[in-house]
């Protein structure tokens, strides 16, 4: 990256630039060799870059522009962003938007500190996280694209599902479990792993009216931590499409909202 050459400008950035990959360039393959940069932001409007190399610290604010923006709205390929060892994410308001026909998976650690993290999906492509999100920070959910969360994660605080869904394989995704899990009235939690039973373990859910939890995959789905019901209105949703394995609800639900359960489910806490 330091070499002027290899930018489209002929000149290689300064701390706090913004920066830019661009759709079909000559090497998709680049390397960071800054030592101690941090930049403003960064978009990719090209597919299947590999960046190597030192962390990408990035100090942008949402308030004024995505932190970390893809945009692949003119393409259908399935495309890979693989970023080596992490990107760590140091501004007051971080934003990560992705606007994509097609699944884009993000490899690379995410560290987003003590920052509230906003992640955006806005088009019909899911966007994947293969690695681990850690930080102490919060994670909010927004725009009707999916996100799978793939890894174990470590992030301390709350992850909010405020819009759209989230798709959950790991049973450990969700982050430390201090915090828990908020589902708004707009959002829907997913989980459930390839071939084998899943089991959310100690996880706090905290499903606002009208929020929606599903299970997918072959196998039987269970949840161990409680869950909270606090607002009155539209019921919450269980939905278990399958009529051969069950949602089990190990923990207590509790709250002054409702709960309507579609498919074989059995709950087994005091409530």
């Amino acid at each position: 990256w330091s070499t002027g050459l290899n930018w489209a400008s002929l000149s290689a950035p300064n701390p706090g630039d913004d920066l830019w990959f661009l759709e079909n360039p000559p090497y998709a393959a680049s390397s960071n060799d800054f030592v101690g940069y941090s930049f403003r932001t960064i978009l990719i409007e090209g597919e299947d870059y590999t960046m190597l190399g030192n962390p990408l610290s990035l100090t942008g604010s949402g308030s004024t522009a995505e932190t970390f923006r893809v945009d692949l709205t003119s393409s259908g390929t399935p495309t890979v962003v693989n970023f080596h060892p992490s990107i760590e994410l140091s501004g007051s308001d971080p934003l990560i938007r992705f606007f994509s026909a097609s699944d884009t998976t993000l490899h690379g650690t995410l560290d987003v500190f003590d920052r509230p993290l906003r992640v955006e999906v806005t088009t019909n492509g899911a966007m994947r996280f293969t690695n681990q999100v850690q930080g102490i920070a919060a994670i909010e959910k927004n725009g009707a694209g999916p996100l799978y969360l793939l890894a174990s994660n470590s992030f301390a605080g709350a992850l909010t599902i405020s819009d759209g869904t989230v798709i959950v394989s790991n049973s450990w995704a969700l982050g430390a479990t201090s915090a828990g899990t908020v589902i708004g009235a707009g959002g829907m939690l997913v989980l459930g792993a390839a071939g084998v039973p899943f089991t959310l373990t100690n996880e706090p859910i905290i499903a606002l009216a009208g929020a929606r939890i599903s299970r997918q995959g072959p196998s039987q789905v269970t949840l161990t931590g409680p869950v909270s019901l606090p607002s009155p209105g539209p019921s919450v949703t269980v939905t278990n499409p399958s009529l051969s394995v069950n949602v089990d609800f190990d923990g207590a639900i509790t709250g002054a909202g409702g709960l309507t359960i579609n498919g074989n489910t059995t709950i087994y806490g005091t409530n």
